[in-house]
């Protein structure tokens, strides 16, 4: 396998991603504490799509603002990568066009 830089930064997270990291908790306990019933990871990813599906497009811009505040973040840490990069071992590229994520 590949192995990573560890100082290369790390992507931002989509807009449905950050929901379901911040929900998957949440929710796993509110099916359990209602149902009784212990979701598996595919179950629990499966409602929170549903649930995030169900947002409206208000709802869904604090995470998409979310991710443009880290994609603008990323794009500054890597440009700051590249250049010390480029400084000693050659060039890396890697920029996160400014659509993606956007629902």
């Amino acid at each position: 396998g590949v192995i990573r830089d560890p100082a290369l930064p790390k992507r931002p997270q989509n807009p449905f991603f950050q929901f379901c990291k911040e929900q998957r908790d949440i929710v796993a306990q509110q099916v359990l504490t209602q149902q009784g019933i212990h979701l598996s990871k595919k179950e629990l990813t499966k409602l929170l799509a549903q649930r995030w599906n169900e947002l409206s497009l208000d709802e869904k811009q604090v995470y998409n603002d979310k991710f443009e505040e880290e994609r603008i973040h990323y794009n500054i840490k890597m440009a700051e990568y590249k250049r010390k990069k480029e400084e000693g071992e050659g060039s890396v590229e890697e920029v996160i066009p400014i659509n993606q994520g956007e629902i």
